[in-house]
């Protein structure tokens, strides 16, 4: 893996600068890493080749001894010599040692970092296809609580409206009722008088009474069926609000033709009394003419 010059320019310069700060110890490659907000495997690669510039020094070692040494004395220098040579050598297995065992260290430490941050990608492209679904999922969830908000309010209103048309139709109905209670009265009234007329006349309208009588009943029947079909579909009403109109309608025809009816009545009845009066007026002429002629 190449690494750029100025990454490598900035991660160095952080080593350096921490190293300065404790020169007792190599700073990590986390520490590095957070200050040069460089990646995992640049910061590792750059670190490994910086530590290994930092411990070459140490196999440097002179194979002559100074010219220091050889003024004073050849073997004094040379037992000198052989004796720093010897702790020179020490120092260099242990530095090559402690160099192998660190770079070892530091390699396992890369790796395990490495793989710790191919598995961290991992999890963020999964948490991030999660998310994604989350979204989808809300946005979805959103658009069929707004079609429903929209579908409820639909229905508000159409109940509002059907309530409405069913206090309208109900108020019909009570009309309906009032005025079939006023036709109801009126054929009473009329029948009423029809009783005092046959009472009055009573030979001469037997027959016409007993006409009379058949059609108040076939009349009286005809409001009953009336008013049992509405009672009827008052009933069916309250089930089926959709019908009241074509109801309505049909009834309303029903009392027109019912109206038709009693007007006929009323005209027969009015017949009735000017064929009365035509008799009570032939009668009062007889009697007058049987006077008239003792």
């Amino acid at each position: 893996m190449q690494v750029s010059q100025e990454i490598q320019a900035r991660i160095i310069e952080v080593a350096e600068q921490l190293h300065a700060e404790n020169s007792d110890k190599f700073p990590t490659v986390a520490e590095v890493r957070a200050l040069s907000k460089a990646d995992m495997n640049s910061v590792s690669i750059v670190m490994k080749n910086w530590r290994q510039s930092k411990l070459m020094p140490v196999q440097k070692i002179e194979e002559t001894a100074p010219a220091e040494i050889l003024e004073l004395s050849n073997q004094l220098a040379s037992k000198i010599w052989g004796e720093a040579k010897l702790q020179a050598e020490s120092k260099l297995r242990d530095a090559e040692q402690k160099f192998n065992d660190e770079r070892k260290e530091l390699e396992e430490l890369r790796l395990e970092l490495a793989n710790e941050c191919d598995r961290l990608n991992t999890e963020l492209e999964q948490i991030t296809e999660l998310k994604d679904d989350a979204v989808k999922a809300q946005n979805d969830a959103e658009t069929a609580l707004n079609e429903a908000l929209q579908q409820i309010e639909q229905l508000k209103s159409e109940l509002q409206q059907s309530q409405q048309s069913k206090l309208v139709e109900i108020a019909k109905n009570k009309e309906l009722e009032q005025h079939i209670s006023t036709l109801k009265s009126q054929l009473n009234e009329r029948d009423a008088d029809l009783k005092a007329l046959k009472s009055e006349h009573s030979q001469q309208l037997e027959q016409r009474n007993e006409e009379l009588n058949t059609l108040k009943s076939e009349h009286l029947n005809e409001i009953k069926h009336i008013q049992q079909k509405h009672e009827d579909q008052l009933k069916t009403l309250q089930t089926s609000e959709s019908s009241v109109k074509e109801r309505l309608i049909h009834l309303e025809k029903e009392l027109a033709v019912c109206l038709s009816k009693i007007e006929q009545s009323d005209k027969y009845a009015n017949e009735l009394k000017e064929l009365l009066a035509k008799n009570l007026s032939a009668n009062l002429q007889k009697q007058k003419n049987l006077e008239n002629n003792a």
